[in-house]
């Protein structure tokens, strides 16, 4: 049986899964009508249940199965899907923070970064770093530092590449565990790495 929930029924369930997967029918950011709730009842996505006078609405495993099918299904175009999106934020900013996943691995430029533009920028991370150490690996360079020798580079553009380049074990970031060290310059160059800074780098090799 093919299941076609129209976009405002896709909007309760993505609502829902959004707090867990289930929640009252009141705290819905807009209205849910009883065609909305009984069409996915009897499609097997959702199930209801009653807390006094209160209407509970739980997703089912097989609406779970199908949000996880249907990622690009078309909402609404309403405001009431901004509660959505900041839930689904508030949820995601933890899972990225204890795996160690930055903000920026996850939303890379579309279709990345051309061949020859990375290769490019990695050449000049390098260069630039061999200058401040004197041509020395396994030497620490400050952020700031490597920031001020590229200042027409863009940071997002700098942070995307080293964290490539930290993913391919080319160099590493590491944080400054004195504190007495850390200045304000090292505070505003610092990349955050799964919610944690990263002031210095170096080359292993």
């Amino acid at each position: 049986m093919t299941i076609n929930p129209s976009s405002w029924q896709a909007l309760l369930l993505w609502s829902l899964i959004a707090e867990g997967g289930r929640g009252l029918q009141k705290d819905r950011a807009f209205q849910v009508t009883k065609a909305i709730r009984e069409g996915l009842i009897k499609a097997g996505l959702l199930e209801m249940s009653l807390q006094g006078r209160t209407i509970l609405l739980e997703v089912t495993d097989k609406g779970w199965a199908w949000a996880a099918r249907h990622p690009g299904v078309e909402l609404p175009k309403t405001q009431s899907a901004a509660p959505i999106f900041r839930s689904f934020l508030m949820r995601l900013m933890p899972f990225l923070q204890e795996r160690g996943i930055a903000l920026a691995e996850l939303f890379p430029i579309e279709g990345g970064m051309a061949p020859t533009a990375t290769g490019e920028i990695e050449q000049r991370i390098r260069q630039a770093y061999f200058q401040l150490t004197h041509g020395n690996t396994k030497q620490r360079v400050r952020l700031h530092q490597l920031r001020a020798a590229m200042p027409d580079l863009d940071r997002a553009t700098l942070d995307r590449t080293l964290l490539e380049m930290q993913r391919q074990a080319v160099l590493v970031l590491m944080i400054l565990d004195d504190n007495r060290e850390i200045t304000a310059a090292d505070r505003e160059a610092a990349l955050d790495v799964g919610g944690n800074p990263r002031h210095i780098l170096y080359f292993g090799a």
